[in-house]
């Protein structure tokens, strides 16, 4: 019987054949058929191709080999007049379906360790490769919980200075550790190369299956524990990590989860690998316990440089972080160019200091756009302003975060601090349906630039500009899609939508809002509003907009509205008064609404080279009081019933 990849797959739960690659299922098959296609017997088994190649089988029926692996190797209780000198160099060991309770150690020269029928042969030991030329093909390695901190760390090892091994289309499963006080983790396949003569050079790891890793450690350990699907660890040359599947790692451990993992030894000589290539690996579902501090890792750079690792064509999916660079020498958009990420925000110089055993500065590619926000390093911007001349000049020094326009939507996000979020492609999507806002701006110094937000009936804004929570200068908010928010708040006798809000017990200055889409806010009915026919939409409400105060490095201005298309604003509704509210495009200090207490002061509004369309009233003003610090020009307007109301405080 001729072993194929689904052989492999088909039984374990949760991986169907489609999780591998055509073109790798293909190139595995072919090499399967070769390897695997002996005569079969009529019981369903297959004898080795090599007629002089030595055979392990739980059911021999008369056939001269052996019952263990290990038996095979050393030459111990031999059956049916096998060998009694086992294996030798260069040696071919063929096994046969069924479950082989041992620890397997290959340290012959060139010796292969082979699969021959359908259902990878289960070893429930270790298997550890030390003789160079060594391969170790087509088995199923699932080791019981080690019980110890002295028990095996991991489930196939490669080591003493062994070169030229090969570890192929084998299964790695089931791997745990529940016990020990010792910083201690546990590997899929580690390839760990010593100093001086055990270094490893021109290993190949390639085709495997590795899944459902955990550690939880014991209760008394500071850090008891962590689990990688495949690590290339210490002095190891030219390493090819390829064509593997790695799933399902460290959503029990306490300490740290990785799907492929480079890394240095830890010990004071700290030899890291070099010339490492990884490559065409599909990665998925590394996660950590939600109750510990520590994160699950898609792909790991530990130790070394960046120049001794190339990354392609890895496809990373569903881990807190996709990768961390605590080298802090990738280049994380290169990096995201050459692999298939589904999603992930960019931050290079994180401050790190808060996770376990991390360094305290990383690059890192989050699945969270907020997880990536949390960490962004602090910066200082007391003594920086913008000005209309130059509206990057003071980000200069602030943050920044980069999105990849994901295969999925991202959840809102909150900023607190100072940073540039922008797409890092094509425009992400931010879905807030279901709550509110899709992103709330709470920080000074803030941009936000271009991505897609959408909501629903429980949406109230798109974006939202806070000042009472620190956002009262230098906000950036350009090249956004904002759509279909019709949920009905804002705190007023009647529940509104809005686009853009910005609102707050603090004077705004220095806002910029420019070449964005706002469309589909509000809603015609309301069924689910007491009291309302429907919910107005208000494309954008700029509340709390005034000129800076004390000196300013270039011309003051509360806000410029550039640009921007607001269309489809639907809605209306009758206050108690009986006054009745209608839907907008742009409103600045609308219904003179400056509510900073204790102030009053002008818009300082510039509302120039905007297009609104299908709106109740296209520009709305307000601060009677001071109607000449506002003004619009060159705006288009197309089925709007009143362009603009309020001129005096407009024009």
């Amino acid at each position: 019987m001729t072993l194929t990849i689904t052989d492999f797959v088909e039984q374990v739960d949760g991986v169907t054949i489609e999780d591998i690659p055509p073109q790798t299922r293909q190139r595995i098959n072919d090499g399967l058929a070769g390897l695997t296609s002996g005569t079969d017997g009529g019981d369903g088994t297959a004898g080795p191709i090599n007629e002089d190649a030595i055979l392990v089988s739980k059911s021999l029926d008369g056939r001269a080999g052996f019952t263990s692996i290990q038996d095979a190797i050393d030459g111990n209780n031999r059956q049916n007049g096998a060998s009694d000198s086992g294996a030798d160099a260069g040696d071919t060991i063929f096994v046969e379906s069924g479950r082989y309770d041992e620890t397997v150690t290959a340290g012959l020269e060139d010796l292969t360790i082979r699969a021959v029928n359908s259902g990878a042969p289960l070893v429930t030991g270790q298997v550890i490769a030390t003789g160079t030329g060594v391969t170790i093909d087509g088995l199923r390695v699932s080791p019981p919980d080690p019980g110890d901190t002295q028990g095996a760390d991991e489930a196939i090892r490669v080591a003493g200075g062994a070169d030229d091994v090969t570890i192929v289309d084998n299964v790695v499963e089931d791997f745990a550790r529940n016990t020990g006080t010792e910083f201690t983790g546990v590997d899929g396949i580690n390839v760990f190369g010593g100093s001086g003569d055990d270094e490893i050079k021109n290993a190949t790891v390639k085709n495997n299956l590795v899944q459902r890793l955990q550690n939880t450690g014991g209760p008394e350990a500071e850090f008891p524990g962590g689990a990688a699907g495949i690590s290339i660890q210490g002095n190891v040359t030219n390493p090819t990590v390829e064509g593997n599947f790695v799933r399902d790692i460290g959503q029990e451990v306490t300490n740290f989860g990785f799907g492929i993992v480079v890394r240095g030894t830890g010990n004071p000589t700290e030899e890291t690998p070099t010339g490492v290539t990884i490559r065409n690996n599909g990665i998925r579902n590394v996660l950590s316990d939600p109750e510990s501090p520590t994160v699950g890792v898609g792909v790991g750079l530990e130790a070394g440089d960046a120049d001794d690792v190339t990354f392609f064509s890895n496809s990373i999916r569903n881990a807190t972080f996709l990768l961390e660079d605590k080298t802090a020498t990738i280049d994380l958009r290169s990096f995201a160019n050459d692999n298939q990420l589904n999603r992930g925000a960019l931050l290079e110089n994180g401050d790190f200091e808060g996770v376990p055993g991390g360094a305290p500065v990383r690059n890192v590619i989050f699945d969270s756009i907020q997880l990536a926000l949390d960490f962004v390093p602090a910066v200082s911007t007391e003594d920086t302003e913008m000005s209309t001349d130059d509206m990057d000049s003071p980000f200069a020094d602030v943050p920044i975060v980069e999105v990849i326009d994901g295969a999925s939507a991202y959840d809102p996000v909150t900023i607190d601090k100072s940073l540039i979020l922008e797409s890092f492609d094509d425009r992400p999507t931010i879905d807030a349906s279901g709550s509110n806002p899709g992103i709330a701006i709470e920080a000074s110094f803030t941009v936000v630039d271009g991505f897609e937000i959408t909501g629903d009936n429980s949406t109230v804004a798109g974006i939202s500009v806070r000042t009472s929570k620190g956002a009262t200068n230098d906000v950036v908010i350009v090249d956004n899609v904002i759509r279909n928010i019709t949920g009905a708040g804002g705190g007023g006798d009647v529940g509104v939508s809005f686009g853009i809000l910005s609102f707050g017990d603090q004077r705004l200055t220095r806002l910029f809002v420019g070449g964005n889409v706002v469309e589909n806010i509000g809603r015609t009915n309301a069924p689910d509003v007491d009291g309302q026919d429907g919910v107005p939409g208000f494309g954008m409400q700029l509340e709390e907009i005034g000129p800076p105060t004390g000196d300013s490095a270039g011309p003051p201005f509360g806000a410029i509205v550039d640009g921007n298309t607001v269309r489809n604003m639907r809605g209306t509704a009758t206050d108690s008064g009986s006054n009745k509210i209608t839907n907008y495009g742009i409103g600045i200090q609308p219904l003179d609404d400056n509510s900073v207490p204790g102030d009053d002061f002008p818009a300082a509004a510039e509302v120039v080279d905007n297009t609104i369309q299908n709106a109740a009233v296209g520009i709305v003003g307000g601060d009677t009081a001071f109607p000449s610090d506002a003004y619009e020009e060159n705006n288009t307007f197309t089925s709007v019933n009143d362009n603009i109301r309020g001129l005096s405080n407009l024009s």
